[in-house]
């Protein structure tokens, strides 16, 4: 048999062609850094849960539903918790450190040390200031992950709505200093923006909101008068193509992909007189693409008696809401999970209300009594008896919490609690 028609082995086949294409585009499966499934939490324990622990490192999701029902409240507390993430470790940071400096003085105007769960707000000039034209540069340290280049995740926010707003973001705990703000006139813009963006492995969360406001230029330039059918729907699938083949081209032997969430919205058919009138633009193509799909819910508002502080249907001061959701999709865990959560909306502390705060410990408690992590018995008394033999016991969520966090065993709870959810996770 000649030299040129001898059998290659299959080792030097691959290594060839991932030499041609400059990238690991085959790899053995179980060595991949990039399906090693690292998840980063969604910053709502519920969602953590039903998701299977959190956003997937490469993956693209969709988050739906009607209006004033909290999806771009999960796409900014999302945010918030990369933000508080290290991209080298994907360790949460236990110190996070503020700086702002006057340019033009080099005075130091504000200077911090703030934890995992502190809001970090940026500095806002004096009126004095803002007519001397000053400008500010602000500078955060991050600290306590546990690897030696501690560096946040870097996240970006589409604003195709225009309706970012920073004072409401950073009471989610987004710190915006640290935020990619992109403002776009047409949709091929944001789609350039966001390929670019993903391609250079650098950017760790992009967020897209929203599909519907994402106009094709076509739109822009035609007459309101002349026919668009379907372009906005071509646009999308086109889209969804290109964000898939951005992430695939970051290769199969780095960790750090990024997470891309588009928030959608619904409508309603015309015309439909049997089965479900609802769809959502850009098309089904979006969906298929997606590797999640979360279906925001109808939300309950919180009132509360003013001089009482008591929740009554007849309350006159709104507080909060009630966050309803399903996952109808989800490739990385076993789908149609539900779930809810709380958001407070205004800041009343004599009340136990902090605006933009997630219920989070009641969510833990809750889950770790549905997972026997801790005992639930009648009257609503609760109790935990901890790795090393400790038993604590309270009657009533908040008295159990403050009773479990005072000991040192929230962590403990919470550890256990995703331990026994991951372990239904697909691996």
């Amino acid at each position: 048999m000649s030299e040129k028609n001898q059998p290659m082995d299959i080792q030097a086949i691959i290594n060839k062609i991932n030499s041609k294409y400059k990238t690991e585009v085959i790899s053995i499966a179980s060595k991949a850094k990039s399906l090693k499934g690292i998840r980063i939490s969604t910053g709502i324990f519920s969602l953590d849960i039903a998701l299977g622990g959190g956003w997937m490192k490469g993956r693209i999701g969709v988050i739906k539903g009607e209006f004033s029902t909290g999806k771009t409240f999960v796409v900014t507390k999302s945010i918030a918790s990369y933000q508080r993430h290290c991209r080298n470790c994907n360790q949460p940071f236990t110190r996070i450190t503020q700086r702002v400096v006057n340019v033009d003085t080099g005075e130091v105007v504000k200077e911090g040390e703030y934890g995992f769960h502190d809001r970090i707000y940026s500095y806002k000039p004096t009126d004095e200031e803002l007519e001397a034209g000053y400008e500010f540069e602000a500078e955060y340290h991050y600290e306590g992950c546990g690897c030696d280049n501690p560096a946040p995740h870097q996240c970006v926010f589409i604003d195709a709505e225009g309706a970012f707003h920073p004072g409401w973001a950073e009471d989610q705990g987004v710190i915006i200093d640290e935020l990619k703000l992109v403002q776009t006139e047409f949709a091929e813009q944001a789609i350039d923006i966001t390929e670019a963006l993903a391609r250079t492995g650098q950017i760790d969360f992009l967020a897209v909101d929203s599909v519907p406001a994402l106009t094709p230029s076509k739109e822009i330039e035609d007459s309101a008068e002349d026919s668009i059918v379907g372009v906005h729907a071509r646009l999308m699938n086109r889209f969804m193509r290109v964000l898939q083949s951005a992430i695939n081209s970051l290769g199969m032997d780095t960790e750090n992909k990024p997470t891309i969430l588009l928030i959608n919205q619904l409508r309603q058919k015309v015309g439909i007189m049997f089965g479900n009138p609802e769809t959502s633009p850009g098309g089904k193509g979006i969906d298929y693409a997606a590797s999640y799909i979360v279906r925001m819910g109808a939300t309950q508002r919180i009132k509360i008696d003013p001089e009482t502080g008591k929740v009554s249907e007849k309350g006159k001061i709104p507080v909060g809401v009630v966050c309803n959701f399903t996952i109808p999709k989800n490739k990385t865990y076993p789908p149609f999970q539900e779930g809810t959560f709380k958001i407070d909306t205004e800041n009343m502390p004599e009340f136990g209300y902090q605006k933009g705060r997630v219920n989070n410990e009641e969510q833990i408690i809750k889950y770790a009594g549905d997972y026997g992590v801790i005992h639930v018995g009648g009257g609503g008394s609760y109790s935990y008896t901890s790795e090393s033999d400790q038993e604590i016991k309270g009657k009533g969520i908040p008295d159990f919490t403050k009773k479990i966090i005072e000991a040192g065993l929230f962590d403990e709870i919470v550890q256990r609690t995703k331990a026994i959810a991951a372990g239904r996770a697909l691996k």
